[in-house]
């Protein structure tokens, strides 16, 4: 339903403004048909109450004072006159607001209709003839005829804009006192929404409070167990790799060891530089194993010096980097798993390009480190495929390692709430842009 709002809370106040304005609108229906009804059935009594005296007066003079004693009961709202015949037809009336008056007409006031009673309703509705728009014929003993001519009242208008001012005000009120109370129940499931935006950066955060309704407190309770596992993996999953890594280390050291006491040179220097390389490989793969295990707090750092650190690093092994930095930008990180995320942007850039330039943009919603070299560049096909586990792209670029640099990169900013995104420059080489989002001030 797209017209309803996107929150939660929103769609609950939306959904009760409603049903709460449906019901409202029903209600005056209901009361408005139920008031005139009362109040035309008031007003059929007061007139056949009215035509009765009228006609028991004039019957009790002399024809010859009956005219101006009709007249002299004449008023506002009801006209009088006597005479041996009457306007109205003889035949029924076939409208059914004339049928429907005269047999009420007849109910309240048998003494009228004894004799003969004729009604006729107009339902024009102009200034002329809204005042008398009910006639009515009574005759009497004598065949002579009462005339009335009534103005059809429409009743106390004045009730009806109070009627609805005061029930307008009484929804109003129902409404703000539903949306305070909507905001307070649905406030613990923002609470989860945060928490479970923060579990991606810092999944050792402490517990959220349990409270609210009963459905907030088990969505409350179940991401405190969630938490607690993910934790518990993590740790499980730390402290494996760390066995692992000295179980593979240790014959490692030994082949480094025995390479040294052997007499040919150039076969001590192979098995050194394979011994080197397989360290090297065990590293960068336990570097992505232990991805989202990563057990460092995160704390505030310079995100500039860091870069410029890994820059010089580079700058000292012979390689031409250049950092361009945008001023101190300190944010909440994990130190090592970013630093790991920059460090493989930045020596993938200087392993296959000539120059690479690290620039640190500073763009309100969130950090930038683009890493520009001007090297071959990535097919445009293969730009997704680069950061699979273990996938090495086959041409120039790629070949060498294990193939988890930029898949360890990436899953560094991912798990910073960011992202690493590959472009070929226009003018050459590959642009690798790590973003990493700027915390919103609660």
């Amino acid at each position: 339903m797209k017209f309803l709002p996107d929150s939660l809370a929103g769609r609950t106040i939306a959904i009760m403004l409603i049903g709460l304005g449906v019901f409202h609108a029903i209600g005056l229906w209901l009361y408005n048909t139920g008031f005139h009804a009362e109040i035309g059935y008031s007003n059929e009594r007061q007139l056949a109450e009215r035509l009765v005296s009228i006609k028991r007066v004039i019957l009790a003079r002399p024809p010859s004072e009956r005219e101006a004693v009709a007249h002299s009961l004449s008023g506002h709202t009801i006209e009088v006159h006597w005479g041996m015949e009457t306007p109205i037809a003889a035949a029924p009336s076939s409208d059914p607001a004339a049928v429907t008056l005269s047999a009420h007409l007849a109910e309240l006031a048998p003494e009228i209709a004894t004799s003969g009673l004729r009604v006729a309703v107009s339902h024009q509705r102009g200034a002329m003839t809204r005042r008398h728009s009910i006639w009515v014929a009574v005759q009497l003993d004598d065949d002579s005829w009462i005339n009335f001519s009534v103005a059809d009242p429409d009743g106390p208008t004045a009730a009806w804009y109070g009627t609805l001012l005061s029930t307008t005000a009484m929804a109003l009120g129902i409404l703000i006192i539903s949306v305070i109370l909507v905001r307070g129940a649905t406030a613990p499931l923002r609470v989860v929404t945060q928490a479970a935006q923060r579990l991606g950066r810092d999944p050792a955060g402490p517990p959220i409070r349990v409270h609210g309704p009963r459905e907030a407190r088990e969505a409350a309770t179940a991401f405190n167990e969630m938490r607690e596992r993910i934790t518990r993996l993590m740790e499980d999953r730390a402290r494996t790799l760390a066995a692992v890594s000295h179980d593979l280390k240790s014959p490692l050291t030994r082949m480094r060891l025995r390479a040294e006491l052997l007499a040919d040179r150039q076969t001590r220097e192979v098995i050194a530089t394979d011994v080197s390389e397989m360290e090297s490989m065990i590293d960068t793969v336990l570097a992505f194993l232990r991805g989202e295990a990563e057990t460092e707090p995160c704390r505030s750092m310079d995100i500039a010096s860091l870069c410029a650190t890994i820059c010089n690093d580079l700058a000292d092994q012979g390689h031409d980097v250049t950092f361009i930095p945008a001023g101190p930008v300190v944010l909440s990180v994990r130190r090592l798993m970013l630093k790991r995320a920059i460090a493989n942007l930045a020596a993938n850039g200087a392993k296959y390009g000539q120059r690479v330039r690290v620039t640190l943009e500073d763009r309100s919603s969130h950090i930038a480190i683009v890493v520009d070299d001007d090297g071959p560049g990535i097919p445009a096909e293969h730009m997704d495929d680069v950061f699979e586990p273990f996938w090495r792209l086959g041409g120039a670029r790629g070949r060498d390692g294990a193939g988890l640099g930029l898949t360890v990169a990436r899953m560094a900013a991912r798990a910073h709430g960011g992202d690493v995104v590959l472009h070929n420059r226009p003018e050459g080489g590959l642009r690798a842009e790590l973003t990493v989002p700027v915390p919103v001030p609660v």
